[in-house]
């Protein structure tokens, strides 16, 4: 919470409104929709953001490690009218 709380008081800095939630569980997918849909009921034009890894050599281990959690966020926000901008990060 404290590693939060410091990028809330940074984009205060900046004059934007911030906040921060947290959750903890076993599967990352079904916490990361369940605070998304939270967040979607509290600001309805709320707009969601994720980051895909591409790897300029994919190999084996890489596809098994990071097994395309920002395909299944925008199938299940897309499932929910939910509004995902899915941003490719090269590694």
């Amino acid at each position: 919470n404290a590693e939060l709380a410091k990028y809330v008081a940074l984009v205060e800095k900046w004059g934007y409104a911030a906040e921060y939630r947290a959750a903890f569980g076993v599967d990352l997918i079904e916490e990361l929709e369940d605070l998304s849909i939270k967040v979607a009921k509290d600001y309805p034009r709320a707009v969601f953001f994720c980051g895909d890894l591409t790897f300029t050599i994919p190999s084996f281990l890489t596809r098994l490690l990071h097994a395309r959690t920002a395909e299944e966020m925008q199938r299940r926000f897309r499932n929910r009218s939910l509004p995902l901008v899915v941003m490719p990060i090269r590694v």
